[in-house]
């Protein structure tokens, strides 16, 4: 018996939900970031002061991805999250030649997580 297309849309709608794009994005963000982050031609990669912009798009686009996964609930979980990705991002730079390590752009990580947050929210207010 032949599936409907109707039935084959429901199950693909089941399979490919916002959430599981959400987290899969977010983790393969992650594990992009740590990756690619090692490789040598990441040292000097982005210059002062480009490099706070990109921290900036990296960690506003991880957060966007938690919520979208989070189905926009515990805002708390996801800055503390983001957060410590960025300080393992900044601990691991420290260990890798050409590397350093720079709070500045762990506040940035930081405070594009909760700008982030704080414009999803303003955009998706409920009223």
């Amino acid at each position: 018996m032949p599936i409907k297309r109707e039935q084959a849309l429901g199950a693909l709608d089941r399979f490919i939900s916002p959430r599981r794009i959400g987290n899969l994005g977010a983790l393969s963000i992650t594990a992009l970031l740590f990756f690619l982050g090692a490789q040598p031609f990441a040292a000097g990669l982005f210059r002062e002061p480009w490099d706070k912009l990109a921290h900036f798009i990296v960690f506003a686009t991880l957060t966007g991805l938690l919520w979208l996964g989070s189905a926009g609930s515990k805002p708390l979980w996801i800055i503390a999250i983001v957060s410590l990705i960025g300080a393992l991002d900044e601990w691991c730079q420290a260990r890798l030649p050409g590397r350093s390590m720079d709070m500045a752009d762990l506040a940035v990580d930081v405070s594009a997580a909760i700008l982030t947050l704080i414009a999803l929210r303003i955009m998706f207010r409920k009223t």
